[in-house]
């Protein structure tokens, strides 16, 4: 179990998004039952000012107003029908501040309700989430619950925080300034009407759930007659209905869903098992089955259900959060409100999904047996592990390569993967799997390096070979697609290190060369070349020696800048390659190693490209005089290079990250 999997890293997640969410509400009701009291503060400052300019009262009779003044709390001079206080009270009622006391209140009461709407919310969801830990419908029904609470309460408190944070904004400025400044009130409340406008959008749209299956394709069962016969009969023995549809792909993982899945071919609704294409040929067809028979316990479990009504709803949440992100300071109650809903049911949601898991096990095991289940999801995730290697390693066409001999040639003496390999868990598109030692804990099979080596000794008969003998055609298509992206891959992992990596990138990246753009010298040179003609001509009419000295400097500055201009551009040329960026007005290469990121910043229509560097570096510009000078980020001009400047900057990036036209 990871350190962000485990229970002590969920209940860090589920206390700092509850600390969080009140800290706003708690903020305001502090500031608006203050604001009473500084208010009250301001307004007696300003009576006993306005008493000591008052000249015609003598030392005795001021002092004894200051004293009056000294004890009134204004708040209940406002609410008071006093016949002594008639006067002050409609000062106080002419000027607005009996107004402004009562907003105060206000925003006081709607804060103290704003924390006890958390407080509830926050309550109900907890006694929710302790029974969702009782099945997966009870995980559904309470899951709806809460997320249609959570989303309300969310909503609401960015109703009720738009105005309050707005109005105690205003409220700080101008009892701390007597002025406020408009456009921080305006930005607050377009960002809070902006935020609940994308929150209500995502709570009444409508989440296409769907999975993403490029490089896979649907098999029909005249295509593939004896395995639709295996997968029908196994289903037949666990008491649940087959598949509608049976999907190959190329990815590592076998999963069964409800969902549409959108394949190299077209889509696919109702239920739907994917098995894998590079998987198959490398276990047995035993092996293969228990896997199946593992996918078709989820169907026997209805665990397929989540997929149809608890996953959408999940996804909603990570919508609205997404959504709500956007106004800021104004929805950061809402969002952590949300965070605590996710976190609290997050872990229910794992504990459930890990003991389904568990559960298919021992369906695939009923199918098969506990050893044949074991020996599979032993394999898949050595297989994962060699497989990877083989990418790294260049290997032509891995996809067609036995990876036992490879395991038993380069993985079998390194202790270090064998002690590790227990901790791995299976790779899913939604749900959450134990590690491979509670696995095969659970089914009783031994989870040490030497049984897990002991698997790998001899070769086996391929599912692939048994199921689909003679029909490599119908695999063509997704085969050359995952070839091509293992040809991507190997090209962004290229470098000039090895010759096979200068091949590719030499292939992929051909040099570049930009000569410099020189309408941007000329226009530079124009108009330094005028600014030294009016600093040396202003001189002669304006008599001021101050002027005149300050003319001819800027005169002799703006020379000095043609003469830097004229020598760091004239003739340059840029020049690009996998590796670097070379410029003729630089003092050396701009190595794309050295350089951590870049972007592109939008001036008015000019582009400039900045690339950050992992590490500060002197100037990288001739003639610079800020050269001495440590600096983080390089600026290119993209107005320099020919061409659009857009296209320019794909380019740049492109070689940057390798990525393949």
């Amino acid at each position: 179990m990871s350190d962000s999997d485990s229970p002590e890293a969920f209940s860090a997640h589920i206390r700092n998004a509850l600390i969080k969410g009140f800290a706003v509400p708690v903020v305001l009701l502090v500031f608006f039952t203050s604001a009473t009291a500084w208010l009250n503060h301001n307004l007696r400052e300003d009576f006993i000012a306005s008493i000591s300019h008052q000249g015609e009262l003598t030392p005795e009779a001021r002092a004894q107003r200051v004293a009056i003044i000294g004890k009134l709390d204004f708040a209940e001079v406002c609410g008071s029908q006093h016949p002594n206080l008639v006067s002050l009270r409609g000062i106080l009622e002419s000027n607005g501040i009996c107004r402004q006391f009562l907003w105060l209140r206000w925003g006081a009461w709607l804060s103290l309700v704003l924390i006890v709407v958390l407080a509830g919310v926050a309550t109900t969801i907890h006694f929710l989430n302790r029974r969702a830990q009782r099945s997966s419908a009870d995980l559904i029904k309470a899951y709806r619950q809460a997320w249609h609470l959570s989303m309300a309460a969310s909503l609401l408190q960015l109703v009720l925080l738009i105005p309050l944070i707005t109005y105690g904004t205003f409220e700080a400025m101008v009892l701390a300034t007597d002025h406020y400044v408009p456009k921080i009130i305006l930005a607050i409340v377009l960002a809070g009407i902006i935020g609940l406008w994308r929150g209500l959008h995502v709570l009444f749209h409508r989440v296409p759930l769907e999975f993403q299956a490029p490089m896979a394709r649907a098999v029909t069962p005249e295509e593939a007659p004896a395995l639709w016969v295996d997968v029908r009969a196994a289903a037949a023995r666990l008491g649940t209905a087959p598949p509608d549809h049976i999907i190959v792909g190329m990815e590592h993982s076998f999963y069964v869903t409800e969902l549409a899945v959108h394949h190299r071919d077209g889509k696919t609704g109702g239920r739907t098992l994917y098995l894998s294409h590079p998987l198959m040929q490398q276990l047995s067809p035993e092996e293969v089955l228990a896997v199946i028979g593992h996918e078709l316990g989820h169907f026997r479990g209805d665990d397929t259900r989540l997929t149809r009504e608890f996953y959408p709803m999940r996804f909603k949440v990570e919508a609205t959060l997404l959504a709500l992100s956007e106004a800021v300071l104004v929805s950061w109650t809402s969002i952590n409100s949300l965070l605590f809903f996710r976190g609290s049911f997050g872990r229910s949601e794992q504990a459930l999904s890990r003991e389904r898991e568990l559960l298919a096990d021992r369906t695939a095991a009923e199918l098969t047996s506990p050893t044949i289940i074991a020996r599979a999801l032993t394999k898949i995730h050595v297989f994962s592990e060699a497989f990877g290697r083989k990418l790294e390693s260049g290997t032509a066409n891995p996809f067609a390569t036995p990876l036992a001999a490879f395991v038993r040639s380069s993985l079998a003496s390194e202790a270090a993967f064998w002690d590790r390999l227990f901790e791995h868990k299976a790779a899913h598109p939604l749900d959450s799997h134990p590690s491979l030692r509670v696995r095969l804990e659970a089914l009783g099979q031994p989870a040490d390096a030497d049984t897990a080596r002991g698997v790998f000794t001899v070769d086996s008969e391929i599912a692939y070979a048994k199921w689909f003998a003679g029909r490599d055609e119908l695999f063509v298509g997704i085969t050359a697609e995952a070839m091509e992206a293992i040809g991507r891959m190997h090209v962004v992992q290229a470098n000039y290190a090895t010759p096979e990596g200068q091949k590719l990138l030499d292939q992929h990246f051909p040099e570049v060369r930009w000569p410099m753009r020189p309408g941007s010298l000329w226009f530079k040179v124009v108009v330094c070349g005028l600014v030294v003609a009016l600093g040396l001509f202003l001189p002669f009419i304006i008599p001021d020696w101050g002027f005149r000295v300050g003319s001819v400097a800027v005169a002799l500055v703006s020379g000095l800048a043609i003469v830097q201009q004229w020598r760091r551009h004239h003739g340059g040329e840029f020049v690009l390659k996998p590796d670097c960026l070379t410029y003729t007005g630089w003092h050396h290469p701009l190595v794309f190693a050295a350089v951590a990121s870049i972007n592109v910043q939008n001036n008015s229509g000019s582009f400039t490209i900045m690339f950050h560097l992992k590490e500060k570096a002197p100037g990288i510009w001739k003639w610079s005089p800020f050269n001495f000078m440590q600096h983080r980020v390089v600026s290119l001009p993209l107005g320099l290079l020919p061409g659009k400047h857009p296209a320019n900057a794909e380019t740049i990036y492109r070689y940057f990250t390798h990525q393949p036209a």
